[in-house]
């Protein structure tokens, strides 16, 4: 864009000194939140800087100090994580895999096609219960993850 504005104009224009880029300048104020960065962008980003930081820094730093304990908090923090990433993305493929398996389901029995608009009725009427219920499942998991680790760092110890 730039070549192209100073190759538009004559060469009287462009070798007048007075005259050089005082009418092509704009000042123009823009909030971060219009120019295309959102909350939810910012909070990604700082997550993913924290993961980075724990996982090329904090854990390869008490591995090298022969923090058996730190190290085991780290990875035990990053595994918790990782569980919590996997239920966001489930959470967010779960109406387009849904739809996936009930039309795998209707393949498999064709006879059972007329019932497919009253079980995606369902699915949709119950997609709330089953957002609870799975994060409900997912946060035991977390649990039994975190508890895992701290019996496997404690009987570590304790050998």
């Amino acid at each position: 864009m730039p070549i192209k504005q100073a190759l538009g104009t004559s060469l009287r224009d462009a070798l007048d000194r007075f005259r050089a880029g005082v009418d092509d300048t704009e000042v123009e104020f823009i909030r971060m939140e219009n120019a295309g960065v959102t909350p939810s962008q910012v909070m990604l980003s700082l997550v993913i800087l924290a993961n980075s930081y724990l996982t090329l820094y904090l854990i390869p730093n008490n591995i090298m100090q022969v923090d058996v304990g730190g190290a085991f908090f780290n990875v035990n923090f990053l595994l918790i994580g990782v569980v919590i990433g996997f239920i966001f993305l489930g959470q967010a493929l779960a109406k387009p895999l849904s739809e996936m398996y009930l039309e795998i389901i209707m393949m498999i029995m064709p006879q059972d096609r007329t019932m497919q608009p009253l079980i995606k009725k369902n699915l949709e009427s119950h997609n709330l219960k089953n957002m609870k219920a799975n994060l409900m499942y997912s946060v035991t998991v977390c649990f039994l993850v975190f508890q895992a680790t701290n019996f496997i760092s404690v009987g570590k110890y304790l050998i």
